[in-house]
Order: structure tokens, then sequence, then C-alpha cells
């Protein structure tokens, strides 16, 4: 399913408030693109967190913080689904820090009739 672009740039704006109003804010620098909603992926340049930020807390397990992070982006994914009356979607993510990288999928469903969701672990994960 192609999405509009406008609709990609509001899904980032709603996942960066998320960021604002979280601890990793202090982290980052103020101009900083930590988020990117690329053709398909979407991009988490964990690398512009602070270098002690990510000694402590990212570089010992990438794929642990990375799916954790994702955990709190899961439902802000549904809202936007559930907005936009996307009834399922794949997201694609690609989370990179200090060389390492980590990609992984997860979809949405949301249930038309009462708007429930359920996020799926897909077998992509790298």
């Amino acid at each position: 399913m192609e999405i509009e672009r406008a609709v990609k740039k509001e899904l980032v704006s709603m996942l960066m408030e998320w960021v604002s109003n979280s601890r990793l804010q202090s982290h980052l620098p103020s101009e900083s693109y930590f988020i990117m909603f690329l053709p398909d992926v979407l991009t988490i340049q964990l690398s512009h967190l602070g270098e002690e930020y990510q000694k402590r807390h990212i570089l010992p397990d990438l794929k642990s913080y990375s799916n954790n992070l994702l955990n709190h982006f899961l439902p802000i994914f549904r809202k936007w689904c559930i907005k936009h009356n996307i009834l399922k979607f794949e997201f694609t993510l690609w989370f990179s820090c200090s060389g390492q990288k980590y990609n992984t999928s997860r979809t949405v469903f949301i249930k038309q009739d009462d708007k429930e969701y359920r996020e799926y672990l897909d077998s992509k994960s790298t």
C-alpha cells in the first residue's frame, strides 16, 4: 500500500512527540533527524543519542534496546493506522548505532468493528 508523504510525515511527528516527552530527549541534540520515514522503512538513528548513553544502554545489546523502543512505538502505530483507516500495515524499521544495525518488521492489524489491534513479530528480524 502506497502511503502519501504527508501521512508518513505525520507518523514521524507523532513518534518524535513521544521522544520529546521521554527521557531520550535529554540525550539528543536540538537539531537532529532521529526518526525518518524513507520510501518503505522507518529509520531510527540511535547514533544521534549521546555517546555515554549509547555506551551504557544501546551498544551492549542493540537488538534488545531496539525492541524495547519499538514496544513504546506500537501504540503510536496503532493510533496512526486508526486515524487513517488503515486496517493492516507492516512497519519495517532500521535501527542503527555506531556502525551496528538491527532491522525488524511489525504488522499492525486493526479490527474494523472495534478498532482493537494486535501486533505480530515478523520473522524478518536481522
